[in-house]
């Protein structure tokens, strides 16, 4: 795992001046261009392929093509992204899908064993400065599109409670959104990060979250129906597949515990699971997790310490309270 900071959270990489400045900045640091913290190249085994950009098929957009290796080198990872603006509007977004092969004759949308599940990242046009954090199976992002505001994404894959052979290709893919017209200037819960997000209100094939499914179905990821209330709503029983711990109308988490005896906090996974296609648990995210009290009081970009490990404190979007944050393992 490696990590890429911008200069304003003290790294040596210009922050992104927009949805498609941060994709050039990605690419850089996925194929070993630019090295990330303390001068670091993404290892050799771990970095990523570009199998196409694509800005040509429609004009104003960019269609990128990501291949990740696994941790063995041997895996082969897809993930694809649509770059749009909508100026006017304050759109700035990623469209953010999966698939299990790459064919450069195929639309972003269309490509083998593709997600039939829509999600996004809201992102900006103006300075942001952002985190990647990646490895061989996965790459998170993190922006911070105004003040402590930061939308964040998850591509590739999390880490399943099964072997190989049984969930032998465990991807999820999310951003903040579940709708192409959504903005980051959104104050309302059309917004919310990957590891609590929303779903569209009708339109069940976007959601701000996906998951492949082992029979090869994708299946949407959500805690709540997108709203334009400043109130959580409380979760939609049809959703198809939920996230511990934010599966429910919860922001008391830290009246329910307690510290460690060393006086440390207590770190959580985000844990995936759903009785859709016969239901499962099927594993946690790599490299976030969910911790009340060890972020009471801070907000991104600050960093605490657990264990001899150092997390990155995200706020889910605007929402500052402990409940709506994570934290990424640097």
């Amino acid at each position: 795992m490696a990590l890429q900071l911008s200069s304003t959270n003290g790294g040596a990489v210009a922050d992104a001046t927009d949805s498609f400045d941060m994709m050039d900045k990605l690419i850089d640091f996925l194929d070993g261009t630019t090295a990330g913290e303390t001068g670091k190249l993404l290892p050799v085994g771990q970095r990523w392929t570009v199998n196409k950009d694509d800005t040509s098929t429609v004009p104003g957009e960019r269609h990128v093509y990501l291949e990740g290796p696994g941790l063995s080198g041997t895996d082969a990872i897809f993930v694809n992204v649509r770059i749009y603006s909508v100026i006017p509007n304050n759109i700035h977004n990623w469209e953010i899908r999966g698939s299990t092969g790459f064919s450069g004759s195929l639309a972003v949308d269309d490509q083998p064993g593709g997600s039939t599940v829509e999600s996004y990242l809201t992102l900006s046009n103006t300075t942001m400065p952002f985190w990647f954090v990646v490895s061989g199976r996965r790459i998170i992002i993190v922006a911070q599109t105004a003040g402590s505001v930061s939308y964040a994404c998850y591509l590739g894959w999390y880490l399943p409670y099964a072997t190989p052979t049984e969930f032998p290709y465990p991807m999820f893919n999310g951003g903040s959104t579940s709708e192409d017209i959504n903005s980051y200037l959104l104050t309302n819960y059309k917004v919310g990060n990957f590891y609590d997000c929303p779903r569209h209100a009708s339109t069940v094939t976007k959601a701000a979250s996906q998951i492949r499914h082992v029979d090869g179905s994708w299946l949407h990821v959500a805690a709540y129906n997108q709203t334009t209330s400043a109130t959580r709503p409380n979760t939609d029983t049809s959703i198809e597949c939920n996230m511990w711990p934010h599966d429910r109308n919860a922001t008391d988490y830290e009246l329910k515990l307690i510290e460690n005896p060393d006086g440390t906090f207590p770190i959580f996974p985000f844990i995936l699971y759903s009785d859709e296609n016969g239901g499962n648990v099927y594993g946690e995210l790599d490299g976030i997790h969910f911790s009340p009290l060890g972020t009471a009081g801070k907000k991104f970009p600050d960093t605490i310490t657990v264990g001899g490990d150092t997390y990155l404190v995200i706020n889910n979007a605007y929402r500052t309270l402990e409940a709506n944050a994570a934290l990424l393992l640097k």
